[in-house]
């Protein structure tokens, strides 16, 4: 008999783990449905009809709130802009895109300034922070499913 017989070859063979591209580190997205929830679903639909209805009283009233506040005359064209680009963070977000986080948090931040800038109460102007704040309170439980 022979010591070392001749097998045939087993026609299965088992899936292999994929292996990561090192330069992808970190930018993996989470596998499995993408459930947004209630809350954040109810909070983008918010930020998605108030942020143009902002821009549009801008547009309208930008006069009379520059005199009103003795702003400067850049300050409404700012304002209007960021409230366009909050709603296309918005978007971003409903679409699970990171930028619309990133953006959205950004034009807090603009309008923090600008806020300040015109002469607002800087507890007014902090409170325009909460949103941000519920955003990424919202957000930090689904990062993993984000782009």
């Amino acid at each position: 008999m022979d010591p070392n017989p001749i097998r045939s070859p087993n026609p299965y063979e088992p899936p292999r783990e994929p292996v990561p591209d090192p330069r992808s580190f970190g930018t993996e997205r989470e596998a499995g449905p993408r459930e947004r929830g209630g809350c954040l679903t109810a909070f983008l639909v918010l930020m998605m009809i108030a942020n143009p209805l902002v821009g549009l009283m801008y547009l309208v009233t930008g006069d009379t709130i520059k005199r009103t506040l003795h702003a400067p005359d850049w300050a409404i064209p700012v304002l209007t802009i960021a409230s366009l680009v909050n709603f296309a963070c918005a978007v971003g977000i409903w679409k699970w895109k990171k930028w619309g986080v990133f953006g959205a948090v950004a034009m807090a931040a603009i309008g923090l300034v600008v806020n300040f800038t015109i002469g607002i109460q800087p507890m007014q102007a902090i409170f325009g922070l909460v949103g941000p704040a519920i955003l990424i309170a919202l957000v930090s439980k689904l990062w993993k499913k984000f782009d």
